[in-house]
């Protein structure tokens, strides 16, 4: 197993804002239920676009998580392949090793 990169994609923090705003609109919309007046904008906004928000935002989290692990899994193989290609490499040794006892 590979050690964890120290720097994160652009689409896992774009994830990590996604599921932030779909929390804090669940939140809101329980606020709103509970705790709110029928009247209040935000209330009536909640009653009539929550679920179809919620929806949107569940939707795009789970969009992006899909892009950031394709594209954290396309980075491993680029990454991979890069290692097996550099002269003195573990794979590249194994490899001429294979060659040598597979000629005896």
């Amino acid at each position: 197993m590979r050690p964890p990169r120290g720097n994160v994609s652009l689409w896992f923090r774009l994830v990590v804002v996604a599921a932030g705003a779909f929390v804090i609109t669940i939140m809101a919309f329980i606020a709103s239920t509970l705790f709110g007046e029928a009247e209040t904008p935000v209330t009536r906004f909640l009653n009539h676009q929550g679920g179809r928000l919620m929806a949107a935002e569940a939707t795009i989290t789970l969009l992006l998580g899909l892009f950031a692990i394709v594209a954290d899994r396309r980075q491993i193989l680029r990454d991979q392949n890069k290692n097996e290609n550099l002269p003195g490499s573990a794979a590249t040794a194994d490899s001429k090793q294979d060659d040598v006892s597979g000629e005896e």
